[in-house]
């Protein structure tokens, strides 16, 4: 895994952990903002061959389907496990008595109604920003400058300090 699906990856488990505040209480995130073909490196590397997400914090632990909504498939996991999925899908699981589930959607892909309001929307919330500033001010971008910016900075001093 290179750095960047690495910095992802820890951004989303950090993002998932800390609306964990009841084992019990449903969590419903719809993470878009990265292109297609990325998405479904996230998906993987999420997944790791396991059927759901373990998300820890102070104590609690919770698992939830990790699913990648893609509309060109017919079949969609079963149960509450991970997997490739229609945006139907997520309304079943939705309805579940469990009812969490992270699911990763390209972001210029069409959703559900219901889909949109009964999930947070994390990564980037639009895709119609008014201007670039707009687009570098969603927290998802921010932060992956803001790490860009502060690896470049102690690459920079440790290049410094070796003689390079």
């Amino acid at each position: 895994m290179n750095t960047f699906y690495e910095f992802v990856i820890k951004e989303i488990r950090n993002d998932i952990s800390t609306l964990l505040i009841d084992e019990k209480a449903p969590i419903r995130i719809l993470f878009s903002g990265l292109p297609k073909l990325m998405l479904n490196s996230v998906f993987t590397y999420l997944c790791d061959g396991e059927k759901q997400l373990q998300i820890t914090r102070d104590g609690l632990t919770k698992y939830i389907p990790i699913l990648l909504v893609d509309s060109c498939i017919d079949i969609d996991p079963v149960n509450l496990n991970s997997g490739r999925c229609t945006n139907n899908h997520l309304v079943t699981v939705r309805n579940t008595e469990e009812g969490s589930y992270f699911a990763l959607h390209a972001i210029d892909d069409a959703t559900h109604l219901s889909s949109e309001t009964a999930a947070e929307r994390r990564g980037i919330s639009t895709q119609h920003h008014k201007s670039i500033i707009e687009w570098l001010e969603e927290p998802f971008v921010s932060n992956i400058l803001n790490s860009i910016i502060s690896n470049f900075h102690i690459n920079e001093q440790e290049s410094v300090r070796g003689g390079y």
